[in-house]
């Protein structure tokens, strides 16, 4: 993110000076004089420096990440749709917006005090003609039939003007926080929206992983119940034992009690699913992909530097940091005199025993010297500062964080890559052994002992297969997430800005 320049040169608090004009005491031009110099004492600690450290990735191609949304790439119709269906109508991302509309309005209220402030006046009292006649003297109050009114009535109407007058900047500086804090509430939703995207796009291929192993189980059924009929058959013919028969049975009755959990959790995928998009969870359905992708090939990555410019929320850190810069810078020129004008124009009017009125104006200037206010502005400057260190420390963490999850998801794909590929090897395995084992069954040269034993092993390797295969998956998600993109900070929710 850019440092925005405002008109205001962005010095220590201590620039600028003021002219003497006639009509000025000594003691004022002293007081002056103190005020600039305390402002400089208290503000030559200097700019803390960004200085966040130079990484780099341990893996993965230094190219630039992709501009466009990663799950645009899958060609996955349904995953889409359901993406940027839960970022435009999720509710905790309308809450967000609405927390960024109010940070826009604190940028208007923090402008206003740069602007004139105009009100209009009037009153109308009614008084006993006595404290009137005090100031003139009874004898003056007296009508021309010789009789005294016993009340008046006095009546104005005006219009006044005031301006404190920016001298130091010191308006704009805050004006310029509240700027950058609206653009920090900005990235925490964008934020938000992409740590949504990840738990959706989690969730759906949770659904999707849920789906497969569905047909694994039924096909897993299927095959021991046919293995069960072979079992039987044989028994009959008098090349198997009872015992084999049993341990059959109890084979297919064990891989049945896998469908009930299968299905519970495609059902459990689908409510947790249809919550995040604001779903009903108890009559919501979807149609997913029918496999999980494979994602082959190292992932662009880029430089550790623009995870600054990707992720919504170093974006928003860096912000806040800006802002506290602003808010010290504006803190230390608090001390400096405060130079204001005003005016006013109106109509007064005056009933005793026949209206009288007349206009008037005024106008005027006020300089206000800070001499002695009890240490409470040398304690705001010293808040404001340390809230300036705060910030700063806050990016710098943020800044280690974010290069920790992407250097954390970068070696879990590496390691759960290396999983898959030595679990399928390990199917590929099973189902040969299978094969080989049952071949060898019919032909009567083994026992029932080693095709149970390699049923087992096939059926417990393919659902360890599609397990991993899913962590695999979730390690992309969390690639995808970590690295950011110019799609994170371009995320918008058309939907919810129009109802602003």
């Amino acid at each position: 993110m850019g440092d925005r320049r405002s008109g205001v040169r962005e010095d220590n608090g201590a620039g600028g000076s003021v002219g003497a004009r006639p009509g000025w005491s000594s003691a004022a031009l002293c007081a002056v004089a103190a005020s600039l110099a305390f402002a400089g004492s208290v503000s030559a600690q200097g700019d803390l420096p960004l200085g966040l450290p130079e990484v780099a990735f341990s893996a993965g191609v230094p190219d630039p990440v992709s501009a466009e949304p990663w799950w645009r790439a899958e060609e996955d119709e349904a995953l889409v749709a359901l993406l940027e269906e839960g970022i435009a109508e999720n509710h905790d991302l309308r809450a967000a917006w609405e927390r960024v509309v109010q940070a826009r309005a604190r940028v208007q209220r923090a402008g206003s005090p740069l602007y004139p402030a105009l009100s209009f006046d009037g009153s109308a009292s009614v008084a006993p003609a006595e404290s009137l006649g005090f100031m003139f003297g009874a004898g003056g109050l007296a009508s021309a039939g010789g009789e005294a009114p016993e009340t008046y009535t006095s009546t104005t109407a005006t219009l006044n003007a005031r301006w404190q007058l920016d001298v130091w900047g010191r308006q704009v500086l805050q004006r310029r926080a509240t700027l950058l804090e609206a653009a920090a509430a900005s990235g925490d939703r964008k934020a938000q929206a992409l740590a949504l995207a990840s738990r959706l796009a989690a969730a759906y291929y949770d659904l999707v992983a849920a789906v497969a192993r569905v047909a694994i189980v039924e096909r897993q059924i299927a095959s021991n119940q046919s293995l069960l009929e072979l079992t039987e058959l044989r028994f009959r013919q008098g090349a198997a034992t009872a015992l084999d028969v049993l341990q059959q049975r109890q084979q297919l009755a064990a891989t049945s009690t896998l469908l009930p959990q299968a299905r519970l959790l495609l059902r459990t995928g689908e409510q947790q699913l249809a919550l995040m998009l604001g779903r009903d969870p108890a009559s919501s359905h979807f149609d997913v992909a029918g496999a999980l992708p494979e994602w082959d090939g190292e992932p662009a990555v880029g430089r550790p530097e623009a995870l600054l410019d990707n992720r919504p929320d170093l974006r928003a850190a860096l912000a806040r940091y800006q802002a506290a810069r602003s808010r010290a810078r504006s803190a230390n020129r608090a001390v400096m005199p405060a130079l204001s004008v005003s005016g006013k124009a109106g109509n007064q009017a005056l009933y005793l025993t026949e209206w009288n009125s007349q206009w008037y104006w005024s106008a005027g200037a006020t300089l206000s010297v800070p001499l002695f206010n009890g240490g409470s502005q040398a304690a705001a400057i010293r808040e404001a500062r340390s809230a300036e260190r705060a910030a700063y420390h806050a990016l710098y963490q943020a800044y280690l964080g974010a290069v920790r999850e992407v250097e954390q998801a970068l070696v879990q794909e590496a390691e759960m890559r290396a999983q898959v590929r030595a679990y399928r090897d390990q199917l590929d395995a099973a189902r040969q052994a299978l094969e080989e084992s049952r071949s060898r069954y019919v032909a009567g040269l083994t026992n029932y002992q080693s095709v149970l034993t390699a049923t087992n092993a096939l059926q417990q390797a393919e659902l360890n297969e599609l397990q991993a295969h899913r962590q695999l998956v979730g390690a992309r998600i969390l690639l995808h997430t970590a690295l950011g993109g110019p799609w994170a900070v371009e995320l918008t929710m058309e939907k919810q800005e129009n109802r602003e």
